[in-house]
């Protein structure tokens, strides 16, 4: 890729996060030089991040993520909840180019990381970036998370159109691979799920939003952290089916979290990891 390169130093509590940013249009982009991301560590952390080199929304994700830090209430909350679980099992849904999973490996270095992205283009740059930063305990899939298992096809109206806001509908003959969550965890010898991140453009209606669908997974899930998009799914529609699952429900603007009060008084879950 012809690019420029930019560095940016983060302050993290104890540490510091050096950012490598290979593109040719940073002009887009305006970056703060030091930025707390609470986190305490004694190494340092390098990453380098590889996103397009066209205009694109990969800059205003790395913004979301690491520098406004939209997940760090609910990890916070996480680590209240559960401060001895070291090891957590993460499920990234909808996990773009990566950033999330870069984000969740400098806050838990031993987690186990299971991502799912659709998009071939985000894809690609997702198993690059995983790669370039040599992270362990991390695999990857090409596929989508559905109600059931189906195939689907990009539709590329949602919002503004751009690869953070690709969302996708159901067709017999469609080219991508879409799986509901039961199959997602049984191909991955899950029993629980840790920590649940799901940004998933919409398709949280189909699965948040009816309780039959929720059931079928949620029990099995700690700590839920997600992106709600009022456009499908409202606060009214997943509240009463978070009460019945007997979680604690905290609504926020970008980033909702729930956790599961039945699992409080557990400290580990089983974890496996072949190949999906």
């Amino acid at each position: 890729m012809a690019a420029a390169q930019k560095l940016a130093s983060i302050k993290m509590g104890l540490k510091n996060l050096k950012i490598s940013f290979k593109d040719s249009s940073l002009k887009e982009f305006h970056i703060h030089n030091q930025i707390d991301l609470n986190i305490r560590s004694q190494h340092q952390i390098w990453l380098e991040i590889e996103i397009r080199d066209k205009p694109s929304s990969d800059l205003q994700v790395v913004n979301q993520l690491l520098l406004n830090q939209c997940y760090s209430q609910s990890v916070s909350k996480f680590k209240q909840l559960y401060p001895n679980l070291d090891t957590p099992i993460i499920f990234d849904l909808g996990a773009y180019i990566g950033i999330s999973c870069l984000y969740f490996k400098t806050i838990f270095p031993l987690a186990e990381i299971f991502c799912l992205e659709p998009d071939a283009e985000n894809y690609e740059l997702l198993r690059k970036n995983i790669q370039t930063n040599r992270l362990t305990q991390v695999s990857y899939t090409e596929a989508a998370v559905w109600d059931k298992n189906t195939r689907v096809v990009k539709d590329q109206i949602f919002r503004d159109g751009k690869e953070w806001s690709i969302s996708f509908l159901e067709r017999e003959l469609g080219s991508i691979r879409a799986f509901d969550m039961p199959t997602l965890m049984q191909s991955k010898q899950i029993d629980t799920i840790d920590f649940l991140k799901m940004d998933i453009e919409g398709a949280e209606q189909m699965l948040l939003g009816d309780l039959e669908t929720a059931n079928s997974f949620l029990p099995k899930v700690r700590f839920i952290a997600f992106e709600l998009h009022r456009e499908f799914l409202s606060e009214g529609d997943i509240q009463p089916i978070f009460d019945h699952l007997g979680f604690d429900l905290v609504l926020g603007k970008d980033v909702s979290y729930a956790w599961n009060k039945n699992y409080l008084s557990q400290a580990t879950s089983k974890t496996h990891s072949p190949s999906f």
